[in-house]
């Protein structure tokens, strides 16, 4: 059954929509989260994507670095990112790793939401894996 799951303290929970300060998830909007809810097509699909990570909580700082967190992207593969990033920035050639300048774009707007305030944040765009081997 499809439909927006979070993972709490008490394990995964779902729901067809969920309203809270600042946002909304419908069916119509799958691409968005908010509150550490998230669109998966099935319970099992979002079993398997919680399996080992935190619940998100907390102030929208510690919620935007959170669902960092949950996009599998550690302190040190953020390093190894921004490593990459200069590299490439350095060698003039930026054009030529599009899904680093996005991932890059999106953790600057999850930064610029968090401060903002929000809990709702868009899912990262690439991962780390399609990231270093582009």
């Amino acid at each position: 059954m499809n439909g927006f799951f979070k993972l709490t303290e008490d394990g995964v929970q779902r729901a067809n929509a969920v309203y809270g300060p600042g946002f909304s998830l419908t069916a119509e909007d799958k691409t968005q989260s908010g509150d550490g809810w998230q669109w998966f097509e099935s319970a099992e699909e979002a079993v398997s994507y919680f399996a080992g990570r935190a619940p998100v909580s907390g102030s929208p700082i510690e919620q935007g670095e959170a669902h960092v967190a949950n996009a599998r992207l550690s302190a040190a593969r953020l390093v190894t990112l921004m490593d990459l990033l200069l590299q490439t920035k350095d060698a003039n050639a930026l054009e030529s790793k599009p899904k680093l300048v996005a991932l890059y774009t999106w953790l600057q707007t999850v930064k610029a939401m968090a401060i903002a305030g929000s809990v709702q944040f868009p899912p990262a765009p690439h991962t780390f894996e399609e990231v270093v081997s582009e």
